[in-house]
């Protein structure tokens, strides 16, 4: 309440902090209906609360809805959890000259991860209510009161699990009493944005907007899996499209057996983390370590460089878009190295060590596309390709000269590509391709039954082309 009004401090400002506290101002005598967010703010934004008794800014609105409960469930939920409010910075002239949020127009509130892909978000756009005069209690016009209320907000999604996993929202809850209201998304490389933009309104009946917003991503659609198989009659195996439980009990077995892991694929199905791998009869020893942080995959990569080398590695986001890596070592056969950036920097080590790139790996961090290679000096000659479509790919499958190593798919624009390591030789290798795990997991148990051949490397994704 403001007996002696409001000076204005500036029409539109920003506060973030931790909501502490909050009430709704009813009072038969004194109260003003108002809704009451407190607010402790952040570092950075303390000068908003400059001189108020326990650093505090209060955020006032009186909505269209005078209702203690609905006031206190929607600002009951934000307790001690971060919120961004904007509204006009003000100072009450008759409580010390106390600086406030007055009214409160736009608050929005990130609550953090429902699921493993999936955050729920809060949004509130308000018109105050207030009418020009009051009576009981005395009070003078807010400034800024049955403004129509235009905001422009926006949510980031969590990271998605692939580059091939498109963003997806929906409603939880909605209360809208607003004249419009309108959302869109943008971003690429598996980081994107909610934008909304809302128009309150004025007057009874309108000027409250409230959303509860999920935000994810795709995972439902089927992926692909692409293979490339060579002749060789050693022992081997192949476990697909396994849980992480069951997969790396497979992986403890087999290594036991002196089968071990020699290529590995993990991808996201309907928010299920799943696994894919090669096994092969190498009769070296063996090691590997999984769901490791980068700084423990690069301690222990530092500590078996002398004996051992990098076979494979897979890396992959879970909730909270903590990264893991994967990786599979083997008894050592030469000298070997890592990088880690964009393309260009695997070609400077490369040119720079003089080494054969011998794994090529892709994945997007925070937006930006990287790629994983590792050099071994025992390894066969290779050239790199990129940006190639699926024709090109199949177009070099049939290059007799050439032989496809291996095969890392990735999205660019939207479009499905794809990079590839070639080795200058005769061409010995079988490309395969199917829609789903099961039809082939079949397919390649035939060639490999019938032809003689092994899986030398394969790849997971939606879409081939």
């Amino acid at each position: 309440m403001g007996v002696g009004g409001w000076d204005v401090i500036e029409w539109s400002k920003k506060l973030v902090g931790e909501a502490v506290d909050h009430d709704y101002q009813n009072n038969v005598v004194t109260g003003d209906n108002d809704w009451n967010l407190i607010v402790k703010p952040a570092p950075g934004y303390e000068h908003i609360a400059a001189g108020n008794e326990g650093g505090n800014v209060e955020c006032e609105i009186r909505t269209a809805i005078d209702s203690n409960s609905t006031a206190n469930a929607q600002f009951g939920e934000l307790m001690h959890r971060t919120v961004t409010v904007w509204g006009v910075w003000t100072k009450d002239v008759s409580h010390d000259h106390k600086k406030e949020i007055h009214p409160l127009e736009l608050l929005m509130c990130d609550f953090g991860y429902v699921s493993t892909f999936t955050k729920l978000a809060k949004v509130m756009v308000m018109s105050d209510h207030s009418p020009n005069f009051m009576i009981i209690p005395p009070r003078p016009h807010l400034p800024g009161a049955k403004a129509n209320v235009h905001a422009r907000f926006s949510f980031a999604f969590p990271p998605t699990p692939h580059d091939d996993c498109p963003p997806e929202w929906s409603y939880q809850s909605e209360k809208n009493l607003a004249d419009s209201r309108s959302y869109w998304v943008t971003g690429d490389h598996g980081r994107f944005s909610l934008h909304g933009q809302v128009a309150s309104g004025t007057g009874d009946n309108h000027g409250y907007y409230r959303a509860h917003l999920r935000l994810g991503c795709d995972t439902s659609r089927e992926p692909s899996y692409i293979g490339l198989l060579r002749p060789g009659r050693m022992a081997e195996y192949c476990a697909l499209g396994l849980d992480p439980g069951s997969f790396f009990s497979i992986v403890k077995g087999k290594f036991g057996e002196g089968l071990p892991l020699r290529r590995m694929r993990t991808y996201v199905r309907n928010g299920q983390r799943l696994w894919a791998g090669t096994f092969d009869q190498t009769n070296r020893g063996a090691y590997m370590r999984w769901y490791m942080s980068w700084n423990d995959f690069a301690t222990r990569y530092r500590a078996l460089q002398k004996s051992m080398n990098l076979v494979d590695v897979e890396t992959h986001i879970d909730e909270g878009g903590a990264r893991h890596w994967t990786a599979v070592w083997e008894e050592k056969v030469g000298d070997d190295g890592f990088v880690l950036g964009d393309i260009q920097t695997v070609a400077r080590m490369q040119e720079k060590w003089g080494l054969p790139l011998v794994i090529l790996k892709s994945y997007v961090d925070s937006g930006t596309r990287k790629f994983f290679g590792v050099f071994r000096e025992t390894g066969v000659p290779t050239e790199v390709l990129l940006a190639l479509s699926w024709n090109d790919l199949l177009n070099l499958h049939n290059d007799p000269n050439r032989a496809i190593a291996q095969i890392e798919p990735y999205m660019e624009g939207g479009r499905r590509l794809w990079a590839a390591l070639v080795q200058r030789r005769p061409n010995d290798v079988t490309l395969t391709w199917w829609p789903n795990v099961s039809q082939f997991g079949n397919e390649v148990q035939r060639l490999i039954g019938y032809y003689g051949l092994r899986l030398s490397d394969f790849a997971v994704c939606r879409g081939w082309r």
